[in-house]
């Protein structure tokens, strides 16, 4: 009886033990991608920012303008 015990111990360790690597291998690559995700962000930030700075002053406040300043 002992020795089953023993053995159903040791297997729950070896399981408990995949699993815990398992979830940090999903971690590790949710944490790779949120980086690719967060620096994608970035460059449309820039570029946003960029394009912004090339409306004219009435295209990037919303507002209704004359036929001169229309895009």
């Amino acid at each position: 009886m002992y020795l089953m015990g023993c053995s159903q111990a040791r297997n729950f360790r070896h399981r408990r033990k995949e699993y815990l690597t398992t979830l940090e291998d999903e971690i590790s690559t949710r944490d790779t991608i949120i980086s690719e995700l967060q620096d994608k962000v970035g460059v449309i930030r820039a570029e946003n920012t960029g394009l912004r700075t090339e409306l004219p002053p009435c295209a990037s406040s919303g507002r209704t303008c004359s036929t001169s300043c229309r895009v």
